[in-house]
């Protein structure tokens, strides 16, 4: 069972869900199966974004981080709070 979802996007293929949720994983649904977990923020995901060309993703959490991501690796991490 997967923690509560505080934050979730649609991918651009209609069968791609993906949830942030209280843990700080990226829970990534296809066809509503589990496919994939991917751990990144300490504290909760609090929001989440995707580009319209479906690459990116962008997920912000409690631990005041701003993730960019595309679906094999991390991109970048940004402190919001030095901004």
């Amino acid at each position: 069972m997967t923690s509560a979802s505080y934050a979730q996007c649609k991918g651009t293929d209609s069968s791609l869900l993906l949830t942030g949720c209280i843990d700080g994983c990226v829970y990534v649904w296809s066809d509503n199966v589990l496919a994939r977990v991917s751990p990144c923020h300490t504290g909760a995901i609090i929001d989440m974004w995707m580009d319209p060309s479906g690459t990116l993703l962008a997920t912000g959490g409690e631990d005041g981080f701003v993730w960019l991501w595309d679906f094999d690796k991390e991109v970048r991490a940004i402190d919001v709070g030095a901004l």
